[in-house]
């Protein structure tokens, strides 16, 4: 499995309690999500993720649970095929969902406890063609 920005993202969330600054050494040029080319400013395919979640970022980190098909790994045990972490803030639910496999798809049912979601105000979705580029 290919490293992946968007599940970096959602554990720095997930573990907002002890994680409380998060840095990208490369911020233009190399391997960064923008880089310059003459005149113009290029955005690269991991510029996408993060402003995704930039956007979404106030609130406090929720613990999603997840129970769904996985994969047992090496090194951390059992991983969920979802990844999955959740902001709340300012009475909006900001829900940021992964899919770690690169063939299939899965159908993802959002249940909350004590709370009914009263609607959707967004939604985006990043995909692409190839999961290494």
């Amino acid at each position: 499995m290919p490293w992946s920005l968007p599940n970096s993202l959602n554990s720095f969330i997930r573990h907002a309690g002890v994680v409380k600054i998060a840095n990208l050494a490369q911020v233009v040029n190399v391997g960064a999500p923008v880089f310059v080319e003459g005149e113009r400013l290029v955005l690269q395919a991991n510029f996408f993720p993060f402003e995704m979640y930039a956007k979404r970022r106030e609130g406090v980190s929720l613990q999603p649970v997840i129970n769904g098909p996985g994969y047992a790994t090496r090194q951390f045990g059992y991983a969920q095929m979802i990844d999955a972490s959740a902001i709340l803030g300012d009475g909006r639910l900001n829900i940021f969902l992964v899919n770690r496999s690169q063939t299939g798809n899965h159908t993802v049912t959002l249940e909350l406890f004590g709370k009914d979601l009263t609607g959707l105000s967004s939604a985006e979705i990043l995909t692409g063609p190839d999961p290494l580029r």
